[in-house]
């Protein structure tokens, strides 16, 4: 199929669908040079254009002591004889697990998915997010050095993030100055020959979460573990799940608990965890397994969950992020340790490897080691001034769902891998909220963000207004206001005209000499600009508000 065609999601859910029935069956060669199975792939190096697939090895049972068949994708990308970086892959398929979730309009959590990727190369492996210092043994790495073998378990509406996975395999592998190698065909080997050897060169231990279990009951629980990390993703926090739960469990029946609205229960119906009992809805099995599993890893799970919000994105392909103006007033940067030229009388850390470096670089063969004056490198460090970081968040009807959850994430993020007290701030409809005022507990702030729910109209200019006086009333520390909104002003705050006074407002804040930056999306580009030349601040314009380009973005313009 032609590159861009089978991207659209309807194309997309056919594609998955095919794959899934070539799966029940046996290899499938995706592409020239990729085949993919749920079972143990070999190559016979006198026929290198040739694959096996051995049916009678699952690759989940003989790669990770599953208990249940089926349950993990083998895939094997093809290339020349030589090393292929396994992190720069790992990098790769990282993005493209992203890229395929936003194509395809998924509500799975793209890093949870990922976490259930492996590969190996001829250079090492492990889980691609994980730290990738696995199967570096000898016997191991020689195994693999002639393809790429990759490792997955994704729910059956995900396969087609398989042809996401071949297209950046390949792509690494000619960016790292290999060949991708076509494969003529694939034979399916139905029984184990006589004579035939173990399978232990292609196995290894590693930090994988696909390892199975002694029992079926720890396999049952790596799937329980995932549909709980997917709801969180959906309703924020394991709380918030296991409330959700609490509500339509059978042991609630007798008491007047108010049954979840329509989209969360609609949201569980798809996933078999509620049915319909009489005039209310009731868990499923499976729904009363997961309350269970969330009532006793509940800390587990949040500890979990706070390692994914305080990992810093990567650049992704596709956000469609547009900076549209810098302004002049910035926060002032944050402290970094660098590499500089010592000045004559300046006493500073020695930085030694650099000192060297410099010595090495003008060595004259013959001589010695001999490090001058001019050879001399320091750290210096940039000093700096603890700042405060206001987020006014647009809390209007068209922010529900995916939009709010990622303003609440850029929240969770900041108030986690910075150093900074934040605060947030909303306005819907005619009112204006200090749902958090600056504070560097991770708690309290998660009070405060429970409360926050789209509602109303939009009253930016009394949302600017307010915030303005909040930041001088507490005295802020070089204070940085960040706006986050998906549309233009609805409500007034002085006169009938909710546009100008949202940029009156916006004077406001240049006067201020406030640190601003906005993030909106493109429709709205003409009045959005305008707003921030009147901030004199900067303003990034995307196609959706997703939580990976808000955290981008900030960090971008935090630490330049």
């Amino acid at each position: 199929m032609k590159r861009g065609v089978w991207q659209e999601p309807g194309n997309l859910a056919h594609v998955t669908r095919i794959l899934n029935r070539c799966l029940q069956k046996g290899g499938v060669r995706v592409g020239e040079t990729a085949v993919v199975s749920y079972s143990v792939h070999t190559i016979d190096p006198s026929c290198p254009s040739e694959v096996r697939v051995l049916k009678y090895a699952d690759a989940g049972r003989v790669f990770y002591q599953r208990q249940q068949a089926g349950e993990v994708i083998h895939a094997d990308v093809f290339h020349d004889v030589g090393h292929v970086d396994h992190r720069i892959l790992a990098n790769k398929i990282r993005q493209a697990v992203a890229t395929y979730v936003s194509d395809s309009g998924s509500y799975h959590n793209p890093d949870i998915i990922a976490d259930y990727i492996d590969i190996q190369t001829g250079t090492g492996g492990g889980r691609v997010t994980g730290s990738l210092t696995y199967g570096e043994g000898d016997k191991l790495r020689r195994a693999h050095m002639n393809h790429v073998h990759l490792t997955l378990s994704v729910p059956s509406d995900m396969t087609g993030v398989l042809l996401y996975l071949v297209s950046a395999v390949e792509q690494g592998i000619l960016e790292q100055s290999r060949q991708i190698r076509a494969i003529e065909r694939i034979v399916h080997q139905e029984t184990r020959p006589q004579g035939e050897g173990d399978l232990s060169d292609y196995t290894s231990s590693s930090d994988s979460y696909l390892r199975g279990s002694t029992s079926d009951q720890d396999t049952d629980e790596s799937r329980v573990h995932r549909m709980a990390m997917e709801l969180i993703e959906e309703f924020e926090t394991p709380q918030a799940v296991r409330s959700l739960l609490d509500a339509l469990s059978a042991e609630n029946s007798g008491h007047s608990m108010q049954q979840p609205d329509r989209s969360a229960i609609e949201h569980l119906k798809t996933r078999g965890l509620v049915r319909k009992d009489g005039f209310r809805y009731r868990l499923t099995r499976e729904g009363e397994a997961l309350r269970e599993y969330l009532r006793l890893h509940q800390r587990e799970l949040e500890s979990q969950v706070r390692k994914l919000i305080r990992r810093l994105p990567g650049r992704i392909k596709g956000t469609g992020e547009t900076k549209l103006r810098r302004g002049a007033t910035r926060v002032k940067k944050s402290l970094r340790k660098k590499v500089a030229l010592r000045t004559p009388g300046e006493s500073e850390e020695l930085a030694v490897v650099e000192t060297l470096i410099q010595s090495a670089k003008r060595r004259v063969t013959g001589e010695g080691l001999r490090v001058q004056p001019e050879d001399i490198r320091i750290y210096r460090y940039d000093r700096r001034v603890p700042c405060d970081i206001c987020l006014l968040l647009d809390a209007s009807a068209s922010m529900a769902g995916r939009r709010i959850r990622a303003a609440k994430y850029l929240a969770r993020h900041l108030l986690l891998k910075s150093k900074d007290r934040v605060s947030v701030i909303t306005f819907q409809e005619n009112t204006v909220d200090i749902k958090v005022p600056f504070t560097r507990n991770y708690e309290r702030a998660e009070r405060g963000l429970s409360e926050i729910g789209p509602l109303g109209l939009t009253p930016m200019a009394d949302g600017l207004m307010t915030a303005i006086g909040y930041i001088k009333k507490t005295r802020a520390k070089n204070p940085l206001l960040l706006l986050i909104t998906d549309g233009i002003p609805t409500v007034a705050l002085w006169s009938a005209n909710p546009l100008a006074d949202a940029l009156k407002a916006a004077e406001e804040v240049g006067r201020s000499r406030l640190s601003f930056t906005c993030i909106g999306l493109e429709p709205n580009r003409l009045f959005l600009e305008e707003l921030s030349r009147r901030t004199k601040g900067s303003l990034y314009t995307v196609e959706e508000l997703e939580k990976e380009s808000l955290a981008r973005i900030f960090h971008r313009e935090y630490t330049r």
